[in-house]
């Protein structure tokens, strides 16, 4: 028997809050796909990726969600300190050691919007939205 459990837009809304504060003060770091590319899992150790730069969340990395959706307030620029092609992202928290999640970097449809994906070396790059979503569920 197959189960058709959905969750409500108050439940999801509640999850994405319940780990908004884990972001807080946090790194996305952002790599490009040398060698092996982005790692199968966040559980899986960076080895041969470049890191091209780090942006770092505010001290209130989210407000509430709405409608399933979690969009971070203003993320802090960072410097380029490799010329590549921006691809994937790993965020973390605030140690920046624990990892959060990886995600897709883009200029429009991705999970980090920057304002380029060609980076060279000491260009300032920004984050002009980072989004988390929570999927209807059964639906």
């Amino acid at each position: 028997m197959a189960l058709n459990t959905r969750t409500s837009l108050t439940l999801d809304n509640a999850k994405l809050d319940s780990t908004k504060a884990l972001f807080d003060s946090g790194w996305i770091d952002i790599y490009d796909s040398t060698g092996t590319g982005q790692p199968a899992t966040p559980d899986t150790a960076i080895t041969t990726q470049i890191l091209i730069v780090s942006l770092r969340f505010a001290a209130t990395a989210f407000p509430a969600a709405v409608a399933r959706v979690a969009t971070a307030n203003a993320i802090v620029s960072g410097t380029a300190v490799a010329t590549k092609t921006a691809t994937w992202c790993r965020i973390y928290q605030s140690d920046h050691t624990t990892v959060l999640c990886d995600g897709e970097v883009g200029t429009a449809t991705s999970n980090i919007v920057l304002n380029a994906v060609d980076i060279v070396t000491n260009a300032t790059v920004s984050c002009s939205a980072y989004t988390r979503t929570s999927p209807m569920q059964g639906a």
